[in-house]
């Protein structure tokens, strides 16, 4: 044995390994020839798919963070009549002006004014 030959590890292949003079001279190599347009139309598919699956998890996304959002948003609008005191007085006390401690001179502002009055103080620096 010399170094330039490499044994066949089994000396008996079975007949589907071996090529017969039938099939004929030259013997062609399996899957040697490649399909372009089958590649091409398969990498298309594939593209589409991604990008129909992407589109519609952004839809459902979109969809599913807005019905979140619109179940945590809080809204007057559809409140009954037994709420109205409540908002009623909610509003009264963001919007108006009330002592809440007269003897150390404590009193609160609306928010509105509030706002601007940091606005300004931070300005000023």
């Amino acid at each position: 044995m010399t170094h330039q030959e490499t044994p066949h590890p089994e000396q008996h292949l079975d007949e589907w390994h071996q090529h017969g003079p039938e099939e004929g001279v030259p013997q062609v190599e399996h899957a040697a020839h490649v399909n372009i347009g089958a590649l091409i139309i398969t990498f298309v598919l594939m593209v589409a798919i991604v990008l129909v699956l992407v589109i519609a998890l952004t839809i459902f996304y979109r969809s599913t963070s807005a019905q979140l959002a619109a179940v945590r948003l809080e809204n007057t609008v559809g409140w009954s009549d037994e709420y109205t005191p409540y908002r009623d007085a909610a509003v009264e006390q963001i919007s108006g002006y009330h002592a809440d401690d007269p003897d150390s001179g404590t009193v609160r502002i609306p928010v509105d004014r509030a706002i601007d009055q940091v606005i300004d103080q931070y300005a000023g620096q």
